[in-house]
């Protein structure tokens, strides 16, 4: 049996020219699940990635996604200034910051159809960035296990998906 939990977009709004603006959940530390091939270790089903508070906040990364472009999905390049007008729909504010576990930010979105698919339910985020993997295994203090940390990210765009992988919390309107 398929279930499907939708959380509603609140605290948004949409301006006099139709952009909707909205604070958001970007990220958040802690263990993520990604592919092997994923990582270039495709003989790897899984690997469970460690994204420490001291990496995820550190003042160099939160600044990274300081007005980053917000595409739908992840590009198949890094977005730059020769692939934005195809690859965005809006912008990271210039604020970003922590929330607890959460990186927070305003982000303003701009694209018509982009909206049209928010207010229909597409509101979980998913950060595009570069960073390090360092092959160390451990538990978090909180007890789970992880295969590899992540160090030295670097944000490039912040996608909407309709599954993110930093789960549910991390989405429009948050």
């Amino acid at each position: 049996m398929l279930f499907l939990d939708v959380s509603p977009v609140d605290g948004v709004r949409i301006t006099a020219a139709g952009y909707l603006v909205a604070r958001a959940k970007l990220a958040r530390a802690g263990v993520y699940e990604y592919r092997g091939d994923e990582l270039d270790r495709p003989e790897l089903q899984k690997v469970r990635v460690f994204r420490p508070v001291t990496e995820v906040f550190r003042t160099k990364a939160l600044r990274s996604f300081a007005n980053a472009p917000v595409t739908i999905g992840h590009p198949v390049d890094p977005v730059s200034s020769s692939t934005w007008r195809r690859d965005a729909v809006g912008t990271v504010g210039e604020e970003v910051g922590r929330a607890g576990e959460f990186v927070t930010a305003t982000i303003i979105v701009q694209d018509a159809a982009a909206i049209a698919r928010i207010q229909a339910g597409t509101s979980e985020l998913s950060c595009g960035y570069v960073s390090q993997i360092e092959w160390t295994s451990g538990t978090t203090a909180d007890g789970q296990a992880y295969d590899a940390v992540q160090r030295g990210i670097t944000g490039n765009h912040v996608g909407i998906v309709d599954r993110g992988r930093a789960g549910s919390h991390c989405r429009i309107g948050a």
